[in-house]
C-alpha cells in the first residue's frame, strides 16, 4: 500500500505494509480464488509463468461453422415466405399515409413461437427437440435423432446436421433479422377490420368527448 508524504514543496509516495487476510487481498485486487490457487500451485511446482489455455490462438469451440450459418440463412429465407407485412403498413399504403420506420416489419402468424420454430429447424436437421416445463431444451448432446422417413430428406445429402443451441438460434435471429417478428394475438385481425377500426377511432373520440355548455 502507498500513502503520500510531503517533503517541502514536493510529495512522494511511500510504501508501507498492511496486514490483511487472503480474502481481503483477493477482493481488493479482483482475483478469483480458483485463479489464485492455480497460480499458487504453479509457483510451488517451480513454474515461472501461469499455464496457457489450450485454445489460446485457436478457433473457439463455440464458433458456429459456416455451413451451419448457411443452413440457418436458408431456413429464414423460406420462413419469410410465410410472413406478411405489418398491418399498419398495409393500411398506410392503401390510404396514402406516410410510412414509418417500423412499417418494414415482417410478421409471422401469432400461432408461431420462437421455440416451435427452433424445434422445426432442428427437426429439419434430423433431431427431435422439445422444451421442458420451463422452456429449456437442455444440452444439444442429449438431443434425440429422429427416424429417417425417406420423404423429407433430399437424396444424396447428409441426413443429420450438427445441432445448435436455442440461444444461438435467438442470437442469429436478432443479429440478421431484427425486424422479423411474431405477430401478437392482440393484432390478429385482417386489414379491412383494422382499417375500419382506425376510421372509427376519431368518431368514438368525438362521441365520448364531454359537451361544454
Amino acid at each position: 500500500m502507498f500513502y503520500s508524504q510531503r517533503l517541502g514543496r514536493r510529495r512522494r509516495r511511500v510504501a508501507y505494509r498492511v496486514m490483511c487476510c487472503l480474502h481481503t487481498f483477493l477482493t481488493f485486487f479482483n482475483i478469483p480464488y480458483l485463479r489464485f490457487k492455480t497460480i499458487e500451485n504453479d509457483v510451488l511446482q517451480g513454474k515461472r509463468s501461469p499455464p496457457i489455455h489450450k485454445l489460446t490462438g485457436a478457433p473457439s469451440n463455440n464458433l458456429t461453422k459456416e455451413a451451419t450459418i448457411d443452413k440457418m440463412r436458408t431456413f429464414f429465407l423460406l420462413l419469410m415466405e410465410e410472413g406478411e407485412p405489418h398491418a399498419t403498413k398495409v393500411v398506410r399504403t392503401r390510404v396514402g399515409v406516410a410510412l414509418r420506420d417500423d412499417d418494414d416489419i415482417l410478421e409471422l402468424p401469432s400461432s408461431y413461437s420462437k421455440r416451435s420454430l427452433y424445434s422445426r429447424l432442428m427437426y429439419s436437421w434430423g433431431w427431435i427437440v422439445k422444451p421442458d416445463g420451463r422452456g429449456n431444451f437442455g444440452k444439444t448432446s442429449n438431443y434425440e435423432v429422429r427416424d429417417f422417413d425417406g420423404e423429407d430428406w433430399v437424396e444424396g445429402e447428409s441426413k443429420i446436421v450438427s445441432p445448435i443451441s436455442f440461444l444461438t438460434f435467438l442470437a442469429f435471429w436478432e443479429a440478421h433479422h431484427p425486424k422479423f417478428k411474431i405477430r401478437s394475438p392482440a393484432y390478429d385481425t385482417c386489414t379491412l377490420c383494422f382499417k375500419y377500426s382506425c376510421s372509427l377511432s376519431p368518431l368514438i373520440g368525438r362521441l365520448t368527448k364531454p359537451v361544454l355548455n
